[in-house]
């Protein structure tokens, strides 16, 4: 994330994709301590190379939890807002 152009970086934060791929590489590939032939463990890799830090994992599963509760409740709005109209008409 620290190679994008600044006036790129708020749609990485606000993009439900990037929060997606950071907990799946994180989770499977974030406390791994395996050695690859560059000398630094695959962990080290994940955040030197990617930024991805191991101890956001909390923040990015909560980060997907809201972004579905928030999709959820802006359908169910919408859903209610057109019954609403176009019942009485």
């Amino acid at each position: 994330m620290q190679e994008l152009p600044v006036w790129w970086r708020w749609f990485a934060w606000i993009c439900p994709y990037q929060w997606s791929l950071y907990g799946l590489a994180t989770s499977q590939y974030g406390n791994v301590d395996s050695k690859l032939d560059t000398g630094e463990t695959v962990a080290e890799f994940v955040e030197n190379y990617f930024g991805f830090r191991y101890d956001f994992l909390g923040l990015v599963a909560d980060m997907i939890v809201l972004r579905s509760l928030y999709s959820l409740a802006l359908s169910f709005i919408t859903l209610k807002w057109n019954h609403l109209f176009c019942a009485s008409s």
